[in-house]
């Protein structure tokens, strides 16, 4: 790997005090580790201030702003394999003489290399024009099927420091290269220059969308004008796919659909946070109400479907044999009184009431797609988990490492480290890392609070970032 010549300008002096010391390039590894710092060619003379500077005592004032280019030779030799950023950096000189830490310059751009057996493949570079690209892979928080609803969550950074505001556009593209399906942000998505940002979509593939592969193309459309810019997948902008599977269609037998909960004295009460401690035993109930032109004759009963991993709790022992016939006509469905620890539901679990029927010898859940789900939880009941899963053999323990989130990276180090997963405050997964040798983890991460779960040899522990 030979040398490289790096140059940057217009950075701000943002201190209340003036500066007076040197800037480079600082080279750090995955771990966000400063492996080398390549200084200015007037390090020798005390820094780059002391010679741009010289009839002003050598310092930069506050709020200085330096508009010239300051070239600076980065020396790539001796590095490792692996992904490395270089970033421009600065360092004090002191009155005694001596140099202060090299510290990374805020708001700056950066560039991202993969060094594979003394060869360099880039990663992510800076623009002068608008420029954006996606930090990490798109992540969907389930599978993709069609006629069921996801969120997809993208990290996009801004690679300028241009104000380029607008909305997030991602459109599903097909063989044939059009837009089969697309979902955008419903308000302006702000982006600060040089640094990542979460972007939260909500997906819903229409029922009709065909199997297959897709390409996923995000577009930011600029605030006003509606001007759009591509977002990059990587340096090389390499098409980004995801594989969409075929959904259960919905079933348009019902018109509506109305729940609610009967406590153990027969009244209505909240479905939601039913205390087992005070209402140790409930009923469900459903009234149901056929659509136009449809007729059902046969089995119904009520089932719980638990939000996040979609298991079906069925309610009921023999189903309530209906016989629906005319438009409108509706049924009132109730199960018998319902023990927590017979139905195997969990504590602070959200479940969504089903209505299940056989449609074409295939037991459905005929709950109508444009009716609000009726949800239910319960509270103080017996269970904090399902009897039949494995429980948590990892033992909670104290947090005795080290962890910190700056300048979108997040860096935790503790004996015995194995894994790191970072979440969203709803539960989502937004990123996972394995540790490396020296027991560390490092990764990027866009402004926000995360809830962290650390995991080592002896046990797992969790810290709120923010």
């Amino acid at each position: 790997m030979a040398d490289a010549k790096l140059a940057f300008s217009h950075f701000v002096n943002q201190s209340y005090q003036k500066f007076c010391g040197d800037v480079g390039i600082g080279i750090y590894n995955a771990s966000n580790q400063l492996v080398k710092a390549c200084a200015s060619d007037a390090h020798p003379q005390g820094g780059y201030t002391k010679v741009r500077y010289k009839d002003y005592d050598g310092k930069l004032p506050s709020g200085g702003l330096v508009n010239d280019d300051v070239p600076i030779a980065v020396d790539l030799s001796g590095l490792a394999d692996g992904q490395y950023v270089l970033a421009p950096i600065c360092a004090t000189w002191k009155t005694d003489g001596s140099w202060g830490e090299w510290a990374r310059i805020k708001k700056a751009p950066r560039v991202v290399m993969l060094v594979t057996h003394g060869q360099i493949a880039y990663v992510e570079l800076p623009s002068a024009t608008t420029a954006y690209q996606l930090d990490t892979p798109p992540s969907f928080a389930k599978k993709l099927r069609s006629a069921e609803k996801n969120t997809l969550v993208l990290n996009i950074r801004k690679l300028d420091s241009m104000p380029f505001d607008g909305i997030v556009k991602v459109d599903f593209i097909n063989a044939q290269g059009a837009a089969a399906y697309t979902v955008q942000t419903q308000k302006v998505v702000e982006f600060e220059q040089f640094a990542p940002t979460m972007v939260t979509l909500p997906v819903e593939l229409p029922a009709t969308l065909p199997t297959g592969r897709y390409e996923l193309r995000t577009t930011i459309l600029k605030r006003d004008t509606n001007e759009p810019c591509l977002v990059r997948t990587d340096a090389q902008n390499a098409p980004c796919y995801v594989e969409v599977e075929q959904g259960e269609l919905p079933v348009n037998l019902l018109e509506n659909a109305v729940g609610f909960a009967q406590d153990n004295s027969g009244y209505s009460m909240q479905s939601e946070g039913i205390d087992i401690s005070f209402t140790p035993i409930f009923k469900l109930n459903c009234v149901v109400t056929l659509a136009d032109h449809m007729r059902y004759q046969g089995g119904l009963s009520l089932a719980l479907i638990d939000t996040e991993d979609d298991r079906v709790i069925m309610l009921m022992k023999h189903a309530q044999q209906v016989d629906l016939s005319d438009a409108h006509f509706s049924e009132q469905i109730v199960t018998g009184w319902l023990k927590p620890a017979d139905l195997k539901i969990i504590n602070n679990r959200t479940y969504r009431l089903a209505v299940m029927g056989e449609v074409d010898g295939k037991e459905r859940n005929l709950w109508p797609a444009a009716v609000a789900p009726f949800y239910v939880s319960i509270v103080n009941g017996p269970l904090n988990q399902y009897p039949n899963d494995k429980p948590n053999a990892l033992p909670t323990v104290a947090f005795t490492g080290r962890l910190r989130f700056a300048d979108g990276m997040l860096e935790v180090q503790q004996a015995g480290l194995m894994r790191v997963e970072v979440y969203s405050v709803n539960g989502m997964l937004v990123s996972c890392s394995h540790a490396v040798e020296d027991n560390q983890v490092a990764m990027s991460l866009p402004k926000g609070t995360y809830v962290v779960r650390i995991i080592t040899r002896n046990g797992q522990s969790s810290k709120v970032i923010r």
